[in-house]
């Protein structure tokens, strides 16, 4: 896996949604979500983010945020909130390509490759669907953002 430096993530108009789900129903979830979008005649203009809130991510339910892009007004609710801006700059990322249960181990490289250069970790890993047909096939870009000074 290539792992990339410097990247920067900036999204507008965010809808933030905070829930419990095992890791392996993340990509039903999100096609859930796409569907539901459709029918608040809300329209996504991006790949979903979701970030997870736990360590332990085995066949228990995990607490994750997912943040979707969207077009358009809309109010926040209770299961909602906007977020107007999303920025993750200075990070590093790297490509999973596999199953998404297996994504806590290339978040684990990453984590690796960001000690071995003695980079400091300053925000969780987050997660950028780029396909999620199935728990099996999914593509997920992976940011960590790190510390851009040295001292």
């Amino acid at each position: 896996m290539q792992i990339i430096e410097n990247q920067s993530l900036i999204l507008h108009n965010l809808l933030s949604y905070k829930t419990e789900l095992r890791l392996k129903d993340i990509p039903e979830f999100i096609k859930h979500m796409r569907d539901s979008l459709s029918v608040l005649n809300i329209k996504s203009n991006n790949k979903f983010i979701f970030r997870i809130t736990d360590d332990d991510t085995s066949e228990k339910k995990i607490s994750a945020e997912i943040l979707i892009p969207i077009e358009g007004e809309f109010t926040a609710g209770d299961e909602y909130t906007l977020k107007p801006v999303f920025k993750l700059i200075n990070a590093v990322s790297l490509r999973h390509e596999g199953e998404i249960s297996f994504i806590t181990d290339s978040s684990d490289m990453l984590r690796k490759y960001i000690s071995n250069n003695s980079y400091e970790a300053i925000t969780c890993p987050y997660y950028r669907i780029i396909r999620s047909d199935n728990e099996h096939d999914c593509i997920i870009d992976i940011y960590i953002g790190i510390n851009g000074n040295t001292l």
